[in-house]
């Protein structure tokens, strides 16, 4: 088959490896582009069995809401058209809303007639099928849950705790948390700062990753001012350097208000971290018993209990328990249960 992804940020390992994996099984796999105009490409260039599109709302939105509605309507139009030349269309919903929170109705109500055209959705727990049927009108039948690969192959990790300790200036007898990734509002790090403020002064949090909105960062730094024990490195944390952070770290973790799929939870547990993670129906399903402390993304004060009882624990059992988890995740048997599902040929 010729399948195309779309849109395709090559900064996002979940689509490199999905497409890898959609490769070792024989198949033509492109990009397809950023989220702007695709349809001359593809009805010129691609001329694809299989569409498969991740996010939608670079397709759907615009800054205003007339504009939106406008390049709203012309999107389904133009997937009716890829329908009509007999090609499959894929959807896995990675989000229930675009993050920013830009115009949701609109979104929603379009993301709900796109899933009309889809031939497949695809989900990563049952949780997320349940609250995908319920936002976008999704029947069960078109809902497939699949897991999320895991990234183990893909970064390095050779270097151990000492040295990584080292690189990063931590002490050996510290206790360890870490936030890595991209550090936005909705993903509760001013709510994590808070919540470690109290904890005992041999524990440290370091927070890692590319700031989305520098307006965020005066904030982020002043509610980090005076505190020595919370380490800030406001960039973008490249590929080789992910195992000095991880490796250095006792526990991850994900202050998240709210959240469907996390690609950020199953790096860390590729890397054998215990999670301090909101207690979230999508999440529970996937961190097996032991893996993970649990906290009530509804009550201020959870947060900190988490962190105090993460604190007291010993993380490697709960670490090793969620690697194994994770090593089960394979972008083969993934990518071969996608094209299964999505493609006309399969039904």
């Amino acid at each position: 088959m010729r399948i195309v992804h779309l849109p395709f940020y090559d900064d996002n390992p979940y689509q490199t490896l999905l497409m890898a994996g959609q490769r070792k099984l024989g198949h033509e796999v492109w990009e397809g582009g950023g989220g702007g105009n695709f349809l001359g490409v593809a009805l010129r260039e691609w001329k694809a069995d299989l569409y498969h599109f991740h996010w939608l709302h670079p397709y759907l939105l615009r800054p205003s809401r007339a504009a939106s509605a406008r390049r709203a309507t012309r999107f389904l139009a133009e997937v009716a058209l890829l329908k009509l030349q007999g090609t499959s269309i894929a959807w896995t919903v990675h989000n229930l809303v675009n993050h920013d929170g830009l115009h949701p109705a609109i979104e929603r109500n379009f993301s709900r007639a796109f899933a009309k055209f889809s031939d497949a959705c695809f989900v990563h727990s049952n949780a997320a099928a349940d609250a995908a049927a319920k936002q976008f009108w999704i029947p069960k039948s078109k809902l497939h849950v699949i897991s999320h690969g895991n990234f183990i192959e893909l970064y390095p990790n050779q270097i151990g705790r000492a040295e990584a300790r080292h690189q990063l200036r931590l002490a050996t007898e510290a206790k360890v948390f870490l936030f890595l990734g991209r550090i936005e509002l909705y993903k509760g790090i001013s709510d994590l700062i808070e919540a470690f403020r109290g904890m005992p002064d041999d524990c440290h949090l370091v927070l890692a990753g590319k700031v989305a909105n520098l307006k965020l960062l005066p904030e982020l730094e002043r509610l980090a001012a005076g505190n020595p024990r919370i380490h800030l490195h406001p960039r973008r944390i490249p590929d080789d350097e992910l195992q000095v952070f991880f490796n250095a770290a006792d526990s991850v973790v994900l202050p998240f208000r709210q959240i469907l799929t996390s690609g950020s939870l199953i790096l860390a547990m590729g890397y054998g971290k215990v999670l301090v993670v909101p207690r979230i129906a999508s999440l529970q399903e996937i961190v097996p018993s032991g893996g993970a402390v649990w906290f009530d993304p509804l009550d201020p004060t959870s947060l900190a209990t988490a962190l105090q009882e993460a604190a007291a624990a010993q993380p490697s059992a709960g670490g090793e328990r969620n690697h194994h988890a994770a090593l089960q995740w394979d972008w083969k048997k993934i990518a071969s249960e996608i094209v299964r599902r999505a493609s006309r040929e399969g039904e």
